[in-house]
């Protein structure tokens, strides 16, 4: 995601909740027990990201800082100049209140669209296939049991792969 990200110009930030056991980060810049940190290769210096924990030297208001984040304290993941991203669960108990389901205009909406980008892209082949292939996607994006957040992180994905070729709608 964060290659990704950077790949398509934008400036990936990360959401870590500060409580977690083993965070490493300047806390007078920690608001509400969490901190917002700009990962890209201009901000942070020797990042390394693992399964384990995200690292790296940043200046924070002018002083050097060397940080330390566990993958567990990683909250999500967004794109500073669309604000597009992917929350992160670490809990199987998550409070769907938090994390809604995404409705079924919204999938529809997502499907349309990518719809849209397929067709031009020339997927849709052999054209006597079409109608079952239109299903097996429909399928596949309704079993993967979206949430709100992910419905429009996968819009915007489809949306740059399409600007990648030239077609982009928006």
């Amino acid at each position: 995601m964060h290659e990704w990200m950077a790949d398509n110009g934008n400036t990936p930030h990360i959401v870590v909740d500060a409580s977690v056991a083993g965070v490493s980060v300047p806390t007078e810049h920690v608001k509400d027990g969490k901190i917002i940190l700009n990962i890209s290769e201009s901000a942070a210096h020797n990042l390394k990201l693992s399964n384990d924990a995200v690292s790296f030297r940043a200046r924070f208001g002018g002083v050097p800082f060397d940080v330390w984040v566990p993958m567990a304290s990683v909250l999500g993941i967004y794109a500073r100049e669309t604000g597009q991203g992917m929350i992160f669960s670490h809990d199987s108990d998550v409070d769907a209140a938090a994390n809604p389901a995404t409705s079924q205009a919204d999938t529809d909406g997502l499907v349309g669209h990518l719809f849209a980008e397929l067709e031009p892209a020339g997927y849709f082949h052999p054209p006597e296939k079409r109608e079952t292939m239109e299903r097996n996607i429909r399928t596949a994006i309704k079993r993967a049991g979206f949430t709100k957040a992910e419905t429009q992180l996968m819009r915007g994905i489809v949306k740059a792969l399409a600007k990648g070729r030239g077609t982009g709608r928006g």
